[in-house]
């Protein structure tokens, strides 16, 4: 399929840190780019693309994406490389085996094949078979370490690991008057926790929007996301155009901040901060969309750099639609911005993509059919 169409379906479908900052060396580094799509080859089988893909993960070393069905619990494995569907996991709802009946936050898939699922009552870790490896309470009463003060907990979404053994993320307060508070270490091996108490999101708080009604109130953030590559913990947010780095090693956390010539490099926050409807809500966060929103850092481990995605309003269409334009940024393995490039037309798409073989994969609802828009940076050396 040519670019132009492709863009169209996408359209329709559509301080405690130490700091440095990056200015984009484009002149010294560029990359052209290829789009194009693929569609899935489901058979009899009938995905499940309700949340679209929401909860999924990829196994990038196998080229295997695995999509987690809620309703019918069960992961759904395709082949990126075959373009089908390799197999249909299913997992029991209660039992020795059960992956149980709580809402799941995030699906994790490790290297060696185990399935992890992050729901309220926990973690659970699952094999391929569909049978449960182990499960993890966050029950604060039974950990070691570090301890959790009234009100805290740890924020399952954000947890990530690599051998489901030792879990990286965020703690604070949760629930509709949400706060972060720093980040947190489980290992699961000993039950210990260690909490590293800090305040370089507390910037974030500029960026909520609050809505009181009937005496309750609901904040409405910024996403703030982790990576853990090698031993090094990045954290990113939606909001700046920045990067903080902890270092697993030498339990130290530094920041580096960018400029970026194609958008603005933090939210201006000409939105409402303070609602008292669902319609002064909407209304806000439809103002608060205009603005700078920062995708995940993802690594790129065969090029040896790191890419993210970004868009921002570019115009209001006659209709008073959105019209967005969509940024790729890249950044060496020191994270110095190195350059970053438009991505032609109104490409709108999810700003956290799988990496598989050098190419980012958007998942796309084609009438309840499974595509992906592929966009494979080059460089001259390819």
């Amino acid at each position: 399929m040519n670019k132009d169409i492709l863009l169209i379906l996408a359209i329709a479908l559509a301080g405690c840190s130490s700091g440095e900052s990056s200015k984009s060396e484009t002149d010294n580094f560029q990359f052209s780019y290829t789009i194009d799509t693929v569609m899935v080859d489901a058979g009899e089988h009938l995905f499940f693309v309700k949340t679209n893909f929401g909860f999924s993960d990829v196994d990038a070393e196998n080229k295997l994406l695995y999509n987690l069905n809620i309703i019918d619990h069960n992961v759904e494995v395709i082949d990126l490389e075959e373009l089908n569907l390799k197999e249909v996991i299913q997992y029991q709802e209660e039992g020795p085996d059960g992956m149980g009946g709580g809402f799941v936050m995030k699906i994790n898939q490790t290297p060696d094949g185990q399935t992890i699922l992050y729901d309220i009552t926990g973690i659970k870790r699952m094999d391929a078979e569909g049978h449960k490896l182990g499960e993890v309470k966050l029950d604060p009463k039974e950990w070691k370490g570090d301890e959790l003060k009234a009100g805290e907990s740890v924020n399952l979404s954000s947890l990530s690991t690599k051998d489901g053994k030792i879990f990286y993320g965020l703690f604070g307060t949760q629930g509709p008057i949400a706060e972060t508070e720093g980040l947190v270490i489980l290992n699961t091996a000993d039950q210990t926790r260690k909490l590293i108490r800090t305040d370089f999101l507390d910037f974030l708080k500029d960026f909520m929007i609050e809505m009181e009604m009937n005496g309750r109130t609901m904040r409405m953030g910024e996403q703030t996301r982790l990576n853990l590559i090698n031993d090094q913990l990045l954290i990113s947010t939606s909001a700046k155009n920045a990067i903080w780095k902890y270092d697993i090693q030498t339990d130290s956390l530094t920041e580096k901040t960018y400029e970026s010539t194609l958008t603005s490099n933090i939210k201006k926050g000409n939105f409402p901060r303070q609602t008292s409807s669902r319609e002064d809500l909407n209304s806000a966060r439809a103002e608060k969309s205009k603005e700078v929103t920062f995708g995940d850092v993802i690594y790129d481990k065969d090029r040896m750099i790191f890419w993210r995605f970004s868009k921002e309003m570019d115009r209001l269409a006659a209709n008073d639609s959105i019209v967005y334009k969509t940024i790729l940024t890249a950044f060496d393995e020191e994270l110095n911005q190195l350059g970053e490039e438009r991505i032609s037309g109104n490409y709108i798409t999810d700003l956290s993509p799988y990496l598989v073989d050098g190419q980012f994969w958007h998942f796309l609802n084609l009438e309840d059919e499974v595509a992906f828009i592929r966009l494979k940076p080059n460089f001259e050396n390819d």
